[in-house]
């Protein structure tokens, strides 16, 4: 042999004899004085319960008999066992149920979005190997729980006029996680869906909570349509407001009105009001509005490339905030970023309409390399709800990015993206 390097058969007699010295040093621990009884305890060891073999890189390992590639691929690391989907032993590729043998060199194949099945807790021989099996598919079950309690949970909500990514819904299951003794309103859902928690009696005291008007739920919400409002006028005091493009006049001290598409307007309760298509602006964002000729007024986010142009005549602008009860359902486009696969477009749409989204619109492109980019034209109640329909998407395999598409961003600029 070369010096400093050890052959595999080397490896294997030194492994194999380090595991006798041990045995030896138990043998004294355990005042084993036959040395017939000694030889035949490691007789039965050595042969019978213990095998050893390689790795692809020549390292040794030591498994049970009767050991399966599943029990290596485990044995190597949990996230290899998770992803395995097959195995060469001697540069022969194997099924997951083959018994290992003696000497064997192993390679396992594994694929990032395979998963295991439950059918491998009969496969495996290896306590370890088995319990990491049934760790993922308990981590799994809390997952599917958690997704079946939310969607329970939102159905009895709706019931109650409520909306489980409203603001003040979020903020009274925030409060209720601890009372109901749970670490998190994920934890919450996984009680509901498991059928440890009833919904009814969850709906209950969010109904409670809301209807008490608990300042720690509902006056964020309001502190938070203050600011917007006082952010318009600070833009609407710099110039008065024009009336002339205004049909319908009021007298003083009218109350603001609640437009139909979710946005009060001050001044003139009975203003046609509409959201601007340029940039889509959602509750929650930051809002600003302008009158028009003869379309009354448009509202736009703050952050729209056309509000620069407009702020030109600010006689034009119109201090608008959004509506607390936020009933209104509103239009949004997001862009998804993926690796092209089969199915992957079923299963972003399913990610999306699992999260409360409704799919008015989409668009898909492939660029180079595979990477595919699928723009989706939603309906949602506000901005709150964006959180969880990302969170939603990023967990299909394959997917590495999901964002609201920002103002002026169009067709081009997404192609510039796509292609480099």
């Amino acid at each position: 042999n070369s010096k400093g390097k050890m052959s595999s058969e080397d490896k294997l007699i030194d492994s194999t004899i380090n595991w006798i010295r041990r045995s030896l040093d138990w043998a004294v621990e355990d005042d084993i004085d036959d040395p017939h009884e000694f030889l035949d305890n490691l007789r039965v060891d050595l042969f019978e319960h213990e095998i050893f073999v390689f790795t692809p890189k020549g390292e040794v390992m030591s498994l049970r008999v009767n050991s399966t590639p599943l029990d290596f691929a485990y044995a190597v690391h949990t996230e290899v066992g998770n992803h395995c989907v097959g195995a060469r032993v001697n540069g022969s590729v194997v099924p997951l149920t083959h018994t290992l043998q003696m000497g064997d060199r192993i390679e396992i194949l594994t694929n990032k979005n395979a998963r295991p099945s439950r059918d491998w807790m009969t496969l495996v021989k290896t306590p370890s190997a088995r319990a990491k099996i049934r760790k993922y598919f308990s981590q799994e079950n809390k997952s599917d729980d958690a997704e079946r309690g939310r969607s329970e949970l939102a159905k009895e909500l709706r019931k109650r006029g409520y909306g489980i990514s409203a603001t003040r819904t979020v903020k009274a299951l925030d409060q209720l996680t601890e009372q109901f003794d749970y670490r998190s309103v994920d934890d919450l859902f996984a009680g509901i869906g498991a059928g440890n928690q009833s919904a009814k009696q969850v709906v209950n005291r969010v109904s409670e909570i809301l209807e008490e008007k608990n300042p720690e739920v509902v006056t964020e919400q309001e502190r938070n349509a203050a600011r917007l409002q006082e952010k318009n006028k600070a833009i609407a005091n710099d110039q008065p407001l024009v009336r002339s493009y205004v049909i319908s006049r009021t007298a003083k001290g009218s109350r603001p009105k609640k437009s139909n598409c979710g946005v009060v307007v001050n001044g003139d309760p009975d203003l046609l009001v509409h959201l601007a298509h340029c940039c889509n602006p959602v509750a929650g964002d930051d809002i600003v509005g302008f009158i028009t000729r003869g379309r009354g007024v448009s509202v736009h986010r703050a952050n729209c490339p056309n509000v620069k142009d407009l702020l030109n005549d600010p006689k034009r602008i119109i201090p608008v905030s959004w509506d607390a009860s936020g009933a209104t359902e509103f239009r949004v486009e997001i862009v998804v970023e993926a690796t092209d696969r089969m199915g992957l477009l079923k299963d972003v749409t399913v990610a999306l309409s699992d999260a409360g989204a409704n799919i008015l619109s989409a668009a898909t492109q492939v660029g180079e390399q595979g990477v595919v980019r699928m723009r989706f034209l939603v309906s949602i109640s506000d901005t709150s709800l964006l959180d969880t329909l990302f969170a939603f998407v990023t967990r299909v395999p394959s997917v590495y990015d999901a964002r609201r598409i920002m103002p002026g961003e169009g067709a081009n600029q997404m192609r510039r993206r796509l292609y480099g």
